[in-house]
């Protein structure tokens, strides 16, 4: 039976020992880890967000360069009018027969493609 308990004391022993014994890496082996996840990140992260968003934004500031007269576009907010004057960042749109909005020309979303009558219903009616 004491054997068994020298045998148990013994192991126990060699297990805080073995914890001492594991030796903890410096800082520069822990950086060398490190590093390849932390650029496998950003370049996951600029790939899926920073470059989609710089090329939509500049597909807009060249949709905004090459608005003119007669242009029918889309606002952020669903309008659909035509292009009267485009000057000093300020779009104004017609969107009926004689209604005329003001619009900051960042809002403005797209071309629209489609066709589209600015007529008022009211006046076929």
């Amino acid at each position: 039976m004491s054997n068994m308990i020298n045998l148990i004391v013994s192991f126990v022993n060699s297990l805080a020992f073995a914890e001492e014994a594991i030796a903890t890496p410096s800082f520069t082996e822990m950086m060398v880890r490190t590093m390849p996840m932390f650029f496998m990140v950003f370049f996951i992260f600029y790939f899926l967000v920073i470059r989609p968003q710089t090329a939509k934004e500049r597909a807009h500031k060249a949709l905004l360069a090459t608005l003119k007269r007669g242009d029918t576009v889309v606002t952020s907010s669903g309008l659909i009018g035509r292009v009267v004057t485009v000057e000093n960042g300020v779009v104004t749109l017609e969107s009926g027969s004689s209604t005329k909005l003001k619009f900051e020309a960042q809002h403005v979303e797209k071309r629209f493609e489609g066709k589209v009558s600015l007529e008022s219903q009211a006046s076929n009616g």
